[in-house]
């Protein structure tokens, strides 16, 4: 069951960000309150200290967000060692996520390589909701 502290989304939509933030009455100017905690808090600040913040926690897909990266080898972990953490349901049509998950492929870096996953958005959403999942 999902709790309020994992409630992370894809930042590469802002107004959509803001629309969903506006929605759960949560401060429309995230990126000011980002900015705000990785300034003055640059040794603590990551994905889990924004959740002392937000309910909302939009996060950027980019190389270089070092937070991200590292969310590939999480899902692999959970999915491959950690047996019965996750289950799929058989009688419900989840046939996105299953292709999703069945074609994802890492680039050699470390990053999911995109173009080679089918149905990479839903896998992405997959994987950002095992975030805080250990």
């Amino acid at each position: 069951m999902n709790t309020i502290s994992d409630s992370i989304i894809a930042g590469a939509n802002p107004s959509f960000i803001r629309a969903l933030k506006d929605r759960v009455y949560e401060d429309t100017n995230y990126e000011q309150q980002i900015s705000f905690d990785n300034k003055s808090y640059p040794s603590a600040y990551d994905l889990q200290f924004l959740q002392h913040d937000m309910f909302l926690i939009p996060v950027s897909f980019n190389e270089e967000h070092k937070e991200y990266k590292h969310t590939l080898a999480h899902c692999k972990e959970i999915l491959e060692y950690h047996k019965g953490q996750v289950a799929i349901n058989p009688k419900h049509k989840h046939n996105k996520l299953i292709s999703s998950l069945r074609t994802a492929v890492e680039n050699g870096k470390g990053m999911h390589d995109k173009e080679a996953t089918s149905r990479d958005d839903c896998f992405d959403s997959f994987r950002l909701s095992l975030q805080f999942r250990h």
